[in-house]
Order: C-alpha cells, then structure tokens, then sequence
C-alpha cells in the first residue's frame, strides 16, 4: 500500500466519523422519552410511600441504644464505678483468669487435691482483692508465690508453673532486680525448670 492510498482511506475513515458524530436521535425518540419520564414522575408522587420505622426514627433510638449499652457496661462491671474514687496516678490492677488444667481423678491423691485447693483459693483471693499500697502488694506477691511453693511440694508442677506465670503479668516490678521478692521470684522458677 502507497502513502496516497493509505491517505485516501484515512480521509474517507474521518469523514464518516464527522458525519456519524453529528447524528441526533430522532424527535418522537425524544418526546417518548421526555413522556415516559413525566408519567414516572407523577406517578410515584401520586402514590408518596411512608418511611420505615427505623428511617423515620433512627436517631432517637440509636442514641437510646447506646446509653443502654453504657448503662449495661456500668452495671456489669463495678470496678469502672470505683475508678472515679481512685486517685488519677494510681493505675487499676487487672487480674487475669484463672485456668485450672484437669487431671484424671486417679493421678491425684486427697493430699494434693486439699493443697492445690488451698493454692487456687490463696490465688483466686489475691486476684480478688484490690491492692493499693507497696505494702500490700508485697505481701500479695508473697501469697501468690506461697501459693507456688505448696504447689511445688505437692509436686503439681504444671499448676505451679501457671500460677507463677501469671505473677509477673499481674506484677511487673517483680522482674526488677531491686525488688525485695526478686530472688524468691526466680528460686521458684528455677525449682520448677529443675523438677520438668
């Protein structure tokens, strides 16, 4: 193909696209349209719908729904009640759960059951309380790791291995080597690596 043919077909090819690019639809297509549009129109203004329940009361009940659920939260939990008699610089001591791993009822003798008993309640009654002075929270330190002691003599390794787990998660300044249960802390964690 010559550069003139290839001219040729290009001016054709942008001729009729000049002429399909003017192209207007026909004036009944525009008055049917136009029509159509019209009858819509009046049609669903004639039959107005009412709004939904919700659409036509949604703020009033979402902002009944969110005070139930802050009401809910305050009834609940007590602990958020007793922050506003905290001090602000004393932070809110979290206790974590106690998970107790079942054992066969044969492996444990009626010795061990009393002093893993005795520990879980040493425990539970720790996490119970609320601790607000250093005092205080060395002594609780010591009950827990009393608690582990006993757990060790009565050989269940696995429930003492737990229990001192949870105390530095509940009492981080027990990690620190200037704190007076720090030896203690680690004796016990030593005693358990040992025995496993």
């Amino acid at each position: 193909m010559t550069d003139k043919e290839q001219a040729t077909i290009e001016a054709e090819i942008q001729s009729m696209y000049r002429k399909s690019a003017t192209e207007q639809p026909s004036s009944t297509l525009d008055s049917d349209i136009i029509a159509q549009a019209r009858a819509h129109v009046s049609h669903s203004n004639s039959g107005q719908t009412s709004q939904s329940f919700w659409r036509q009361y949604r703020w009033p009940l979402s902002s009944a729904a969110s005070v139930l659920v802050v009401v809910t939260l305050f009834m609940i939990n007590p602990a958020i009640q007793n922050s506003a008699d905290s001090p602000q610089g004393e932070p809110m001591m979290m206790s974590a759960p106690q998970v107790a791993t079942p054992e066969p009822q044969m492996m444990r003798s009626m010795q061990d059951s009393a002093a893993a008993a005795k520990a879980v309640d040493a425990s539970k009654s720790i996490n119970d309380s609320k601790i607000d002075q250093q005092g205080s929270v060395n002594q609780a330190i010591a009950n827990q790791l009393d608690a582990v002691a006993q757990l060790l003599k009565s050989k269940q390794l696995s429930q003492a291995d737990e229990l001192l787990q949870q105390v530095p998660k509940q009492w981080p300044s027990v990690l620190e080597d200037n704190h007076p249960l720090h030896a203690r802390y680690h004796r016990l964690q030593k005693a358990i690596m040992a025995d496993h």
